[in-house]
């Protein structure tokens, strides 16, 4: 059983393969996932859990415990506990293990392996 956090609160979500965040509304597995109005502008994720398929047009942080097994695209800051199997773009920083594909990141990147190319405008890291 995967949990999504969404600015501090916690909701458990099974065998959650597909997350997408669109118009400030988060989308799992196709179907609007109630998450309880926030007044809050800014939204901060936390996924424990591989990820399969990820959408997030407007966030200030993404985390996820796990894996991401497809194309990233966040428009904040990223962290993967795990690795990314394809491609990555973010709108922030990106801090992960290997990266499979390409990145293109508005901040810095870390991460230990990458198989493609970096396009990054902070400093990046491997290690």
């Amino acid at each position: 059983m995967n949990t999504i956090n969404v600015n501090g609160k916690t909701f458990h979500v099974p065998n959650a393969r597909s997350i997408s965040v669109v118009n400030d509304k988060i989308y799992v597995d196709g179907k609007l996932f109630n998450t309880e109005e926030d007044d809050s502008k800014k939204i901060n994720i936390v996924i424990d859990g591989n990820v399969d398929s990820i959408s997030v047009e407007s966030c200030d942080k993404i985390e996820i415990i796990g894996d991401v097994n497809c194309h990233l695209e966040a428009g904040g800051s990223v962290t993967v506990g795990g690795s990314v199997y394809k491609d990555v773009q973010a709108g922030g920083s990106l801090k992960c293990g290997d990266i499979g594909g390409n990145v293109n990141c508005m901040g810095s990147v870390n991460c230990r392996v990458i198989k493609g190319s970096i396009t990054a405008f902070g400093s990046i890291t491997r290690g």
